[in-house]
C-alpha cells in the first residue's frame, strides 16, 4: 500500500493532496498542469517536497518533505510519457537497465511479444513497441509500485486497446499499486479501481462533466 501526503509549491499554485493506494490501478486525471506529473515525480523521489511524507508498504520514502531513500533504492517502476528510452542502446539493452533477474525479464519480454525487436534500436521501432520496451524495462526491476504517466497518448486505437489488455493483465498478476496519469476520460473507465480528480493542485471535490469523475474520488471493485 502506498501512503502520500505532498505539499509542494509550483509557479502558480501550492500542490496539497493527501491520498491512499492499495494494490489497485488508481488514476490521476484533471487538465494538463494541474500538478499530476509533479505527484509522480515526488513519489518517485525525482522532485523535492516542501513538506509531506510518503510511505510505500513499510518504508518511509520521504518525511517531513525531506528523502530518506534515494531514487535508485526506492522499488518503483516509471513509465515516462516520452518514455525516455535511451537511443544509443539497443531494445534488449534498454530493457536491461536496472533488471533484477535476466530469465524473469525474458518471460516478459515473450509475453509482450517484442522478441523479433531485440536487437533494433528505438529509433527503428513504432510507439506501440517503445511502449511495450519501457513497460518491460520498468517491470524487470520487479517494482513494489508502478507509475504510468500518459503511457498510451501517442499510440493508435488498436495499440491503445491491446496496450489496456496488458496493463489490466499485469495489475491482477502482479498484485501492486499503480498510478496512472491520463486525460483520456476512456482510460478512466476501464482501467481505474480508483479516481482522483486533480485541479490546481488540490483534490477537486466539485463534480467535473464527464462520467465517472462526479466527485472527489470513484471507487469500483477490483476484479
Amino acid at each position: 500500500m502506498l501512503t502520500v501526503h505532498i505539499k509542494k509549491q509550483l509557479s502558480h499554485f501550492t500542490l496539497n493532496v493527501q491520498f491512499t493506494v492499495k494494490e489497485e490501478i488508481a488514476v490521476l486525471f484533471g487538465p494538463s498542469g494541474s500538478g499530476k506529473t509533479t505527484i509522480l515525480n515526488c513519489i518517485a523521489g525525482l522532485t523535492k517536497m516542501n513538506d509531506g511524507c510518503i510511505k510505500l508498504y513499510d518504508r518511509l520514502l520521504n518525511q517531513n518533505g525531506k528523502i530518506l531513500i534515494p531514487v535508485q533504492e526506492r522499488k518503483i517502476g516509471y513509465l515516462f510519457q516520452d518514455y525516455a528510452l535511451f537511443p544509443h542502446k539497443t531494445v534488449w539493452e534498454n530493457i536491461a537497465y536496472g533488471m533484477k533477474q535476466e530469465k524473469f525479464t525474458r518471460k516478459l519480454v515473450d509475453e509482450l511479444q517484442i522478441t523479433h525487436l531485440l536487437d533494433q534500436y528505438p529509433h527503428e521501432i513504432s510507439g506501440g513497441e517503445k511502449q511495450r520496451t519501457a513497460l518491460i524495462r520498468a517491470l524487470a526491476t520487479e517494482p513494489e509500485i508502478l507509475l504510468l504517466d500518459e503511457p498510451f497518448s501517442a499510440l493508435d486505437e488498436k495499440t491503445k486497446q491491446t496496450s489496456y489488455k496488458q496493463l489490466l493483465r499485469i495489475q491482477k498478476q502482479w498484485n501492486i499499486p499503480i498510478i496512472l496519469v491520463t486525460h483520456n476520460s476512456d482510460e478512466v473507465k476501464m482501467l481505474a479501481n480508483k479516481i482522483f480528480y486533480l485541479q490546481n493542485g488540490i483534490f477537486a471535490k466539485e463534480a467535473c462533466n464527464e462520467s465517472p469523475c462526479k466527485a472527489f474520488t470513484f471507487s469500483k471493485p477490483i476484479d
